[in-house]
């Protein structure tokens, strides 16, 4: 009779085993939630709330961000954020 092969003979995954998942934990900074990816990572870089850690992480990916932007684009998005809280800014969409 020959031998299984090597896989046959461990168990593979059971139901339960390993470690339990954590709930996720969600901020409760106001100013993270928008849908804007630039607003929000210059948000979480702001925010004292958030870990010293994340707002690192999250300067990092803002400054990448906007190295790969071109000068038209940065220059675009600097004047939709200039008009945003204002009357104009339901005209710029």
């Amino acid at each position: 009779m020959t031998q299984p092969t090597t896989k046959a003979r461990h168990g593979g995954a059971r139901p339960g085993a390993g470690r339990p998942a954590k709930e996720p934990t969600y901020s409760q900074v106001e100013a993270l939630k928008t849908a804007d990816p630039v607003a929000w990572l210059t948000a979480a870089m702001i925010a004292d709330e958030l870990d010293l850690k994340l707002r690192l992480d999250a300067a990092k990916a803002l400054a990448s961000l906007q190295a790969r932007m071109g000068k038209k684009q940065l220059a675009q998005q600097a004047a939709f954020d200039a008009v945003k809280g204002s009357p104009w800014e339901d005209l710029v969409q």
